[in-house]
């Protein structure tokens, strides 16, 4: 492989993913956050997937099905009145924004679609398309969302009333999105699988149930070829860079502290000579570890941080033979 990467420690990458790539993003694609902003491929591609439930077109999704309820958080509400994932949210943009500003003022902290209905009349905001979508949402609701139902029967509800309210939107979905939704799809039909196992379920229950799906799902849309790798420790191994930098190799945290697996006997597993079984064990993985790093790249950066909170820290001996220089950036006019 020839392209820049970053290996870091698997539990930290699900810890700071969001902060690793809004790093990232700032410095390779700095307006790509802009709203209206609209682009390729970001230059980077984080390894690990995040849950389904984090992507924007999921999340109107539920805030949808949400509303569809007894009753929503009018926050939540109000961000599905701006998402532009329904119908309208293009041809409606700065009304939206303004009902949305009124409705603000007015509405209860809590707030049932009915109520929002009656808001939105009343604000006159010049919305037709959201009006008549919550409208049709409303009607569907009273006619199809109640009662106990098989999970097969309230996949088939769930995506017709996602289809009233025009999900996911009147815009082309770029690559991510529409990745995220062929993966929504697969999830709604998992739900409807479940008759096997859940004979029937009301509403709220099933909208719950998908949620805690969606979260338990781990996604990565495909990327296409980029040049820096954001991975963890062991998805480096084997393969060869152009250039490499790992971070975090202090002498508290290089090697790893041994986390044993819980569902077998310490003994069993240092017998086996499994590595997470013992200090020992993991110090030898680390100097393993240590010495690919080095030998399968040009040019390897190891780094460990000075100083965390009020601690002075010192880099781990297994990186003492390596030479500490200060690091040069190099500075574009």
């Amino acid at each position: 492989v020839t392209a820049s990467f970053l290996p870091i420690e698997l539990y930290e990458l699900v810890r700071h993913r969001g902060a690793i790539q809004r790093a990232f993003s700032a410095a390779m694609e700095p307006g790509y956050a802009l709203p209206g902003s609209r682009h390729g491929a970001l230059p980077f591609n984080i390894s690990l997937g995040e849950p389904l439930t984090a992507y924007p077109l999921v999340h109107a999704a539920f805030l949808a099905l949400e509303l569809a309820g007894r009753e929503i958080d009018f926050e939540r509400a109000s961000r599905l009145i701006c998402s532009p994932f329904i119908a309208g949210a293009e041809s409606e943009l700065a009304r939206r924004a303004r009902l949305d500003a009124w409705l603000r003022k007015r509405a209860e902290p809590v707030i049932t679609l009915e109520r929002l209905l009656m808001l939105i009349a009343r604000a006159d905001a010049g919305c037709p398309v959201l009006a008549q979508r919550l409208a049709a949402l409303a009607e569907f609701r009273k006619a199809r969302l109640f009662g106990g139902q098989p999970p097969s029967t309230w996949a088939r509800a769930l995506t017709e009333a996602l289809a009233l309210i025009g999900f996911p939107g009147e815009r082309g979905l770029d690559s991510t999105e529409f990745q995220t939704l062929a993966r929504w799809h697969e999830l709604i039909a998992d739900l409807a699988a479940l008759d096997s196992v859940v004979a029937r379920a009301g509403y709220a229950d099933v909208v719950s149930r998908l949620r805690r799906m969606a979260a338990d799902a781990l996604f990565q849309p495909e990327s296409p070829d980029v040049p820096v790798q954001i991975l963890g420790e062991l998805e480096a191994t084997g393969m060869q860079f152009d250039h490499l930098w790992v971070r975090g190799l202090s002498d508290d945290t290089w090697p790893r502290a041994p986390p044993p697996n819980p569902f077998l006997p310490i003994e069993l597993q240092r017998a086996a000579g499994m590595p997470q079984g013992s200090s020992a064990g993991m110090l030898e993985l680390a100097r393993r570890l240590t010495g690919e790093w080095l030998s399968c790249t040009g040019e390897a950066v190891l780094s460990y941080p000075l100083r965390e909170d009020d601690r002075e820290l010192k880099p781990s001996p297994l990186i003492s033979a390596v030479p500490e220089q200060p690091l040069a950036l190099s500075q574009t006019a």
